[in-house]
């Protein structure tokens, strides 16, 4: 009998991969660079300990991630704020399932906490 399930909320709760896929390349051109989709894939699944120095490979050792990730989190803010985020199909009925059926859920993401609980609220 399954008594507690574990999601992870990027990808399969809330498709907020998709955002990072496209303001990556968004935040890079407004600092005067150039990201490949190919790139940007990569960029999706790095954690902060990883990203910096994957950028310093592809742009030098001068690249300042932080301007260039703070640039990211502004652009795709502000478009989270004004489009909202949504759940992924199914996920919703899902949840409503196990509750019904007194299955425990939680939530797991490398997102912070402010994010994470920002984002469950925009998707409800």
């Amino acid at each position: 009998m399954i008594q507690a399930v574990l999601f992870d909320m990027d990808g399969t709760l809330i498709d907020t991969e998709k955002y990072y896929r496209i303001f990556w390349p968004k935040a890079l051109a407004a600092c005067g660079y150039t990201m490949t989709d190919e790139q940007a894939l990569t960029m999706r699944s790095l954690g902060r300990p990883f990203a910096p120095r994957q950028l310093k490979d592809w742009y030098g050792e001068d690249f300042d991630y932080y301007v260039v990730r703070d640039k990211r989190k502004e652009m795709m803010e502000e478009t989270l704020d004004r489009e909202g985020i949504k759940c992924k199909p199914g996920a919703v009925e899902l949840l409503e399932d196990l509750k019904k059926r007194h299955i425990t859920a939680a939530v797991a993401t490398a997102t912070d906490l402010e994010r994470t609980e920002k984002y469950l609220a925009m998707a409800g």
